[in-house]
């Protein structure tokens, strides 16, 4: 049976070219106004982030292209020896799960403190005016409930692997081990 033909990827409609040139009028205008060097700062970071989708998108494509014959699915590693008991349990760390109430309360406790602090500083260190002081502050309780997401999110997930980890430990020695470890040559 002959393979489809594959889409030639150069190829565009007359939506794409609309795009393409209304950004480039969007280049334009923003480099008679705001000048050269920040358009070539902005224009370089969005060329990073275009060259990084345009890449996921032509990779997926081509890996779903591939015969299952040049690509095989590697093989099932054996299962884990952990102080010569064989490991049963389900590792879990790979399965999604929905953000917890503690992550939200955290990401929000982190925005009002940085935010808090960001504006108490501003306010004593510097002669900014009002309009200044609130959009520092809100900046700092931006960046404040980012680094108590990330914080949050890190934590909880080190918590998550060390009790799988540990749900592991506890597990007693179920009849048959022997025998597993004589076939396994341990």
């Amino acid at each position: 049976m002959p393979s489809p033909p594959s889409p030639n990827l150069s190829q565009f409609n007359l939506r794409t070219l609309f795009v393409g040139v209304a950004l480039m009028a969007m280049v334009f205008a923003a480099a008679s106004y705001g000048g050269w060097a920040g358009l070539l700062a902005a224009a370089t970071l969005a060329a990073l982030v275009s060259a990084h989708v345009i890449g996921n998108v032509l990779g997926r494509r081509l890996r779903d292209e591939v015969s299952p014959q040049l690509n095989p699915t590697p093989p099932k590693p054996p299962r884990p020896w952990v102080r010569g008991r064989l490991l049963r349990g389900e590792r879990r760390l790979h399965q999604r799960t929905p953000l917890g109430r503690i992550i939200h309360v955290t990401s929000a406790g982190a925005a009002v403190m940085g935010g808090l602090l960001g504006g108490l500083a501003l306010a004593f260190w510097t002669d900014a005016s009002l309009s200044g002081w609130m959009v520092g502050m809100l900046s700092s309780a931006v960046l404040g409930g980012f680094f108590g997401f990330l914080l949050a999110c890190f934590l909880e997930m080190t918590i998550r692997a060390l009790w799988q980890a540990s749900e592991g430990e506890r597990e007693t020695p179920r009849e048959g081990d022997g025998e597993i470890r004589r076939e396994m040559g341990r």
